[in-house]
């Protein structure tokens, strides 16, 4: 009775996520005197396999298994102690609407203050490159 209730709802809904179909459904198990709590509906459904999947809202940039050259980590024994004395550098993936974008930042590793930034549709050495410049543009030491 209960499954077949759940059945029509997520005809009518497909992406009610248990607990909103809970409360979707309070009327219904009132009506026809069933008590049974959040989590008790929750395994039943689980039991019978009537989970919404959740959606991966991300999307993987990174693989740091592969078979090519990584840098060592030559900052880890440095003392960091003033501006600018180290700059870091990333690159990240953004989704824009129904396009992506690449995103390379060039950051004071004291500050923490970007120093430079550059946007584009790719991710070529000039995206870097522009980041760069303006990072060495906004530089408060001329050294």
């Amino acid at each position: 009775m209960i499954i077949e209730k759940v059945q029509n709802e997520r005809l009518l809904q497909p992406n009610y996520g248990a607990k909103k179909l809970h409360r979707a459904l309070h009327q219904f198990f009132l009506e026809n005197h069933i008590k049974m709590g959040r989590d008790a509906f929750i395994k039943l459904l689980k039991w019978n396999n009537l989970l919404v999947k959740k959606s991966k809202n991300f999307h993987t940039t990174t693989n740091s298994k592969h078979r090519f050259f990584r840098n060592p980590n030559r900052l880890m024994d440095l003392t960091i102690s003033q501006s600018e004395q180290v700059w870091v550098s990333d690159i990240t993936y953004l989704k824009i609407q129904n396009e992506h974008a690449y995103l390379a930042l060039i950051t004071d590793a004291y500050s923490k203050r970007i120093m430079g930034y550059q946007l584009a549709q790719h991710m070529r050495t000039d995206l870097v490159i522009d980041a760069l410049k303006m990072a060495l543009k906004n530089r408060g030491y001329k050294h």
